[in-house]
């Protein structure tokens, strides 16, 4: 999706390679993929932090009780929010730095591709909480400690799909990622990385004539994923490739490749 963290000149310059090429799996082509996402990721932080300032005139006419619980929750949320913002900040300056001298080594990417053409594409930076088998990657909730942002995109190629993640900079909820999903069969991945789309990131478009033919309880299925990040009560577990919803998209992995930082 669009979004106006650029202006039009530079946004065209920028991301001419990727706009205007068939993607070709270079470390430039991979790094304006995920500097784009992180970009968009920045600017939807601040734009949450602004919102939630606009919430707190929402409580006018509650009992006083109710009152306080009301800015408490709006106190807390924007802790939470301010320290992501501002680490996806510290990350874009890494990225700017790298973009404007063209170093595009210290990059981590793990691709996945697949044949045929995907039922949804996805462009979004995120703070993975668990891996595909449900084990923890990193506690959002700990603010005395640094998170750490992993890009994932699935997008068409010529020759089909691919998925792809990428980490700048420290990487280890990254590598602990790729670790699990290197361990998940080619005949299940692309399920999984689809209910993996919708539970982290609302950047995400699917084909009509897909969704309309899934069964209701699927539907309701991932649209309870979509709102499970922003609902902490939502009654849905995280996606793992062991669950018993079977998309059937017989979206097969043909190949997987890891590209580790040169510096």
């Amino acid at each position: 999706s669009t979004f106006p963290g650029f202006c039009s000149f530079h946004d065209s310059s920028t991301f001419q390679p990727i706009d205007t090429q068939d993607f070709n799996f270079s470390r430039k082509h991979i790094f304006l993929l995920s500097y784009r996402s992180v970009c968009r990721e920045l600017y939807a932080k601040k734009a949450h932090l602004d919102g939630l300032d606009k919430l707190r005139n929402f409580d006018a006419g509650l009992p006083f009780e109710q009152q306080v619980q009301f800015q408490n929750e709006i106190n807390q949320l924007k802790i939470y929010t301010a320290k992501g913002s501002g680490e996806i900040k510290a990350l874009k300056i890494m990225y700017d730095m790298k973009l404007k001298s063209e170093d595009y080594d210290s990059l981590n990417s793990y691709i996945i591709s697949f044949e045929g053409i995907s039922p949804i594409v996805c462009s979004g930076t995120g703070e993975f909480l668990n891996d595909a088998f449900q084990n923890p990657l990193q506690n959002l909730d700990d603010v005395s400690t640094d998170s750490e942002s992993t890009s994932f995109h699935i997008i068409p190629v010529q020759t089909g799909t691919v998925a792809v993640f990428v980490a700048l900079g420290k990487c280890n909820v990254w590598k602990n990622l790729i670790d699990s999903l290197e361990h998940v069969e080619n005949e299940k991945i692309g399920d999984f990385l689809i209910k993996f789309a919708f539970f982290n990131f609302e950047n995400v478009y699917a084909s009509p004539t897909w969704w309309d033919n899934l069964s209701s309880d699927i539907q309701e299925y991932l649209l309870k994923l979509t709102q499970a990040m922003a609902n902490p009560n939502a009654s849905v577990e995280p996606p793992n490739v062991s669950d018993d919803f079977d998309l059937k998209t017989e979206w097969k992995a043909l190949s997987r490749s890891i590209l580790y930082a040169k510096s």
